[in-house]
């Protein structure tokens, strides 16, 4: 072979197989470049601080749920034992606190477990629907007077007056054991005064601005809530049930401390006339 020849032929030979290698070399080096540039960063020290104040705020934000939620269920147990009365208002109360304290802890849950659990959300909302069918049924309550004295109170009627009143009825009525004189205030009453004043729209619209996850937004609202309801006009008809009522209890007093005092021996007589239709106490037109 010459020897000029041989070293054209070796150049080509290299040029070609350069052509055939130099394509496998650049995708390499390509997917080399893709990879290092995909690296995420380092995270930095400002970056993990906060992670972490967010992820123990959730945990503790769980922690107090849970026990909220306990105290629930507790309760609940309690009450059903029967040695202490209560209406459907306790029922959807109590409710309503149960569920927001389960989906307090489901959100928490899942931002702990960066959103593994989104599936808890939907059987929580099943289960919602469910308790709000339950409970959606409202029972319409008969027209009731806008104040009882309690010995014409029962246990039955703790929608209208609470658990308290209904208590102190009961143990008037069906034991027949003394208690202190006195009266109820009905939800007959608290419905006159909402709707004279138009409250209840404004009071819905204040719940709504409330966040449950900003304790001052809720402190804001009742404070703006308790308000609203000082501000407003006691409506007639209901001032002059109260008066009445409390007159009523003025005069079953006197009678009580006369009977006390002149128990064997003659007594005079007190005149009732000026002390029963006597006014409320100072601070009236609030109560």
């Amino acid at each position: 072979m010459v020897p000029g020849k041989d070293k054209d032929l070796k150049k080509v030979l290299q040029y070609r197989l350069a052509l055939i290698i130099l394509p496998f070399i650049m995708r390499a080096l390509l997917k080399k470049i893709t990879f290092w540039k995909s690296r995420k960063k380092p995270p930095s020290k400002d970056y993990l601080a906060l992670l972490f104040r967010f992820k123990y705020a959730s945990f503790k934000m769980l922690l107090d749920s849970n026990t909220q939620f306990l105290k629930v269920i507790t309760d609940l147990e309690e009450k059903l034992r029967g040695q202490e009365v209560f209406g459907m208002s306790y029922v959807r109360t109590q409710s309503a606190r149960a569920i927001f304290h389960v989906l307090r802890m489901v959100k928490n849950l899942d931002d702990l477990a960066n959103h593994r659990y989104g599936q808890l959300f939907e059987a929580l909302e099943k289960n919602k629907l469910k308790i709000h069918a339950e409970l959606g049924q409202k029972i319409e309550l008969p027209p009731i007077e806008l104040t009882l004295a309690y010995a014409q109170i029962n246990k039955e009627m703790v929608d209208w007056v609470g658990g308290k009143n209904a208590n102190l009825g009961e143990i008037h009525s069906q034991l027949q054991l003394p208690i202190p004189e006195g009266f109820a205030i009905t939800t007959s009453a608290f419905t006159l005064f909402l709707s004279h004043n138009d409250l209840s729209e404004e009071i819905n619209n204040k719940k709504m601005e409330i966040d449950p996850t900003n304790p001052e937004t809720i402190n804001q609202a009742s404070q703006e809530i308790q308000q609203l309801i000082l501000s407003a006009q006691v409506p007639a008809p209901l001032e002059e049930a109260i008066q009445s009522a409390y007159n009523q209890m003025v005069q079953a007093c006197i009678q009580l401390d006369q009977k006390t005092r002149c128990h064997g021996s003659p007594c005079e007589a007190v005149p009732l006339g000026k002390t029963v239709n006597s006014p409320l106490p100072a601070n009236t037109g609030r109560y």
